[in-house]
């Protein structure tokens, strides 16, 4: 291959690497921007992108496996905030135009305040009985799956509101089901 050729070829591969570093995860993996995906065309674009793209495919070319290193990276990260519910569903509220720092915007309702102090309360009580706790956890996982199928329509209602304030609600209990989880095992 000529010396020509061959720079055109890098010059593609660095061109198509910065154009796929700059998409988001949904332009990304080939989805349109929806909280309900194909997991399966997910997944099948993630192991395309990364056996086509992997560092160890460009390490003839220091400067392009760095790049590659990037991408990879940005690859990882994309997957990542599709296959999380909560992330997927604050990209899906940013790609239309609705930021939710969850880190500062922690105002919940007080209702679901006083029923997470119940919630509380009930786990205190059962704390040594395995199977309450077990069919407990069940509970708050039908709950929580409740919460994501009720997420689900308000996304797709363009209820973006309602559905913030739903994120929030989610994270609490995806918290709680993980603090529960690292008690018991």
């Amino acid at each position: 291959m000529s010396d020509s050729l061959a720079e055109q070829e890098r010059l593609h591969v660095v061109d198509t690497a910065n154009a796929l570093l700059g998409q988001n995860a949904f332009d990304l993996f080939g989805l349109i921007v929806d909280f309900e995906i194909d997991l399966q065309q997910l997944n099948l674009r993630y192991h395309e992108l990364q056996r086509q793209y992997h560092p160890d495919n460009y390490c003839q070319d220091r400067q392009l496996q760095g790049l590659m290193v990037g991408l990879s990276a940005h690859v990882n990260s994309c997957y990542n905030q599709l296959t999380h519910v909560i992330l997927r569903a604050l990209l899906v509220l940013q790609l239309n135009g609705v930021e939710l720092d969850l880190t500062k915007d922690t105002q919940l309702p007080q209702q679901f305040l006083l029923q997470q102090l119940e919630i509380q309360e009930q786990l205190a009580d059962i704390a040594g009985d395995i199977d309450q706790l077990t069919d407990f956890v069940a509970n708050l996982r039908q709950q929580y799956l409740h919460l994501i199928e009720q997420l689900a329509q308000y996304l797709a209602q363009q209820q973006f509101s309602l559905a913030a304030d739903l994120i929030k609600q989610i994270v609490f209990y995806d918290k709680l089901l993980q603090r529960i989880n690292d008690q018991l095992y």
